[in-house]
C-alpha cells in the first residue's frame, strides 16, 4: 500500500467525525442564538411574578373587606326589618287605642253641657264689589274705580299672573 492510500483511507475514516463535529458546533451556535442565557429576562420574568402575588394579595384583602361590609348590611338589615315589624306593632297599638278613645268622646259628648257662648260683636265691614264680565280685565277694571292694577291685585290677594273669570267677584274698595 502507497502512502497516499493510506493518507485517503485516514481522511476517509475521519470524515465523519469531522462531519459530526461541525454538526455539533454549528447546533451549539443556533441555540446561543435562539435561545440566549439573558439574565435580565430571568429578572423581568421573577418582577413580574412578584407583581402578580403582590396584586393578588391586595386583592384578597380587599375582597374579604368588602365581604365584612356586606355581612355588616345584612345584619343591619335584619336590625332594621326587626325595627319596622315593632314600630308598625305599635303604631296598630296607638291606633287602636285612639280609636277607642273617639268612641268613648263621641259617647259622652251629647250630655256635657256647654257654656252659652256670649254673642259675637260683628262689626259690619263694608266693602264695594265688581262682577267680572266677559269683556272685563284688570287693567279695565282698575281704570273704572280710579286704581291701579297693582292696588287691585294686592285688595284681592292675587298674583301679577292670575287670571280672572267672569261671574267672580273682586274687591274694588269700600263702599260708598
Amino acid at each position: 500500500m502507497s502512502k497516499f492510500s493510506h493518507r485517503h483511507q485516514l481522511k476517509k475514516d475521519k470524515m465523519p467525525l469531522i462531519l459530526a463535529g461541525a454538526g455539533l458546533l454549528a447546533l451549539i451556535i443556533f441555540l446561543v442564538v435562539v435561545f440566549p442565557n439573558d439574565r435580565e429576562t430571568e429578572t423581568q420574568i421573577e418582577k413580574r411574578t412578584e407583581q402578580t402575588e403582590a396584586g393578588s394579595g391586595e386583592t384578597a384583602e380587599r375582597l374579604a373587606r368588602l365581604e365584612a361590609r356586606h355581612r355588616a348590611l345584612e345584619q343591619m338589615m335584619v336590625r332594621f326589618e326587626e325595627l319596622d315589624k315593632s314600630l308598625s306593632s305599635r303604631m296598630d297599638h296607638i291606633e287602636k287605642v285612639l280609636e277607642s278613645l273617639q268612641k268613648k268622646v263621641a259617647v259622652s259628648a251629647p250630655t256635657v253641657s256647654q257654656p252659652a257662648r256670649a254673642p259675637e260683636k260683628r262689626t259690619r265691614t263694608t266693602v264695594r264689589y265688581h262682577h267680572v264680565r266677559d269683556e272685563d280685565t284688570l287693567y279695565r277694571i282698575s281704570r273704572k274705580y280710579g286704581l291701579t292694577v297693582e292696588a287691585l291685585l294686592r285688595m284681592n290677594n292675587l298674583t301679577p299672573d292670575a287670571l280672572i273669570h267672569p261671574g267672580q267677584k273682586l274687591i274694588v274698595g269700600p263702599a260708598k
